[in-house]
């Protein structure tokens, strides 16, 4: 089941999953938009609420696994998560949101003693940054630092931005010691080459890897940095004192709708010809560094392939029960899986650039 389907994201998945032979049941809220693209894509569907529990029980129990499309996650994932665990099904969404993946690790013992697993995070965030975390880790094996970034290319579907807004409030964060720290929001720079020839500045954000690559790699210190432009970052640090106000509910539903007309994701040619630059280093106490580098396609066309490959894996009996990571359950060679990715050594004769810009 796909529950969200007719979001951004879940449209591609959907669509994914159909050229991959797959026949979801396509599931969500509204009726309405349901049923032409089930019609459109030859599947079944059923509408139903996050506000309705038995009945998210029962129409899970028909199934073996749900992946979860419906955002902002920090909203949606508790109800889901525990009509899975309730209905004996595995759980596997697209988020980057570090308030649910804490969720899904607290549930950790329910999930496993049901033999079902739980697995927030399996498309662009944290997939390819949880893989890079995990082969830094493995090429310095007593690393207790992992810092991760990337930069590519294409916009912001309204979904993830509505996400995103709904984290502003909690500004920024790092991982020291063991412990997520708060911080003003983009609060650390570092200039990162991600090739021989690309070398951008990136600054500090609150990812998911900051949750997640603990639990990948058993590191205590995670930071995770991408590129912004000077006048995000600008406005960024200069809101950050007043990031509490976003949390207002009148202001929130205003700028969330704001954000939907606003935004309507990255274009077709840019999904289909799109890049992606992620790089890890892991770190010992005593100095010793390891490097990794890795290219892959752009996120939104990401996400639909990885989130469809866990699937697959998933219902093949390739997974473990309880809270899971991507790259703890299939390693880091998973993100290999997805057309378009490689590992590349910095200076190689086809060094990726990302040519026609950052964003």
């Amino acid at each position: 089941m796909i529950y969200g389907a007719t979001g951004f994201s879940g449209v591609l998945i959907a669509e994914r999953a159909v050229e991959l032979g797959l026949a979801p049941i396509l599931a969500g809220r509204d009726e309405s938009k349901l049923a032409p693209l089930a019609e459109r894509l030859g599947l079944q569907y059923c509408a139903f609420s996050l506000d309705d529990s038995q009945r998210m029980v029962r129409e899970i129990e028909a199934t073996a696994l749900v992946l979860h499309c419906a955002g902002p996650f920090v909203r949606t994932a508790r109800p889901m998560l525990e009509a899975c665990i309730d209905a004996g099904a595995s759980y596997i969404d697209i988020t980057g949101e570090i308030p649910v993946f804490e969720m899904a690790d607290s549930l950790h013992e329910r999930a496993r003693d049901r033999g079902v697993m739980l697995m927030p995070g399996a498309g662009f965030d944290v997939c390819p940054t949880d893989c890079a975390a995990l082969r830094a880790r493995r090429l310095l094996p007593d690393a207790a630092e992992i810092s991760l970034a990337f930069v590519g290319q294409g916009s912001l579907s309204a979904g993830t931005a509505r996400s995103a807004l709904l984290q502003l409030p909690e500004g920024g964060r790092i991982r020291r010691g063991g412990r997520l720290i708060q911080t003003p929001l983009m609060a650390l720079s570092r200039t990162i080459a991600f090739g021989a020839a690309l070398e951008v500045r990136c600054y500090s954000i609150p990812w998911g890897d900051l949750f997640t690559a603990s639990r990948s790699t058993g590191a205590q210190d995670i930071t995770v940095y991408t590129h912004a432009p000077f006048l995000s970052v600008t406005a960024a640090r200069a809101i950050s004192p007043f990031r509490k106000l976003l949390s207002g509910p009148w202001l929130s539903a205003s700028l969330e709708s704001l954000l939907a007309a606003a935004l309507p994701g990255p274009d077709a040619r840019t999904r289909e010809t799109g890049q992606t630059l992620v790089w890890a280093e892991a770190r010992n106490i005593e100095g010793r560094s390891a490097e990794v580098r890795l290219v892959t396609r752009e996120a939104y066309s990401f996400t639909a392939s990885s989130a469809i490959e866990a699937v697959r894996r998933t219902l093949g009996g390739q997974f473990q029960p309880g809270y899971k990571t991507p790259a703890s359950v299939w390693g880091d060679e998973f993100v290999l899986s997805i057309n378009g990715s490689r590992y590349f050594t910095m200076g190689e004769k086809d060094d990726p650039t990302l040519q026609s810009g950052v964003q």
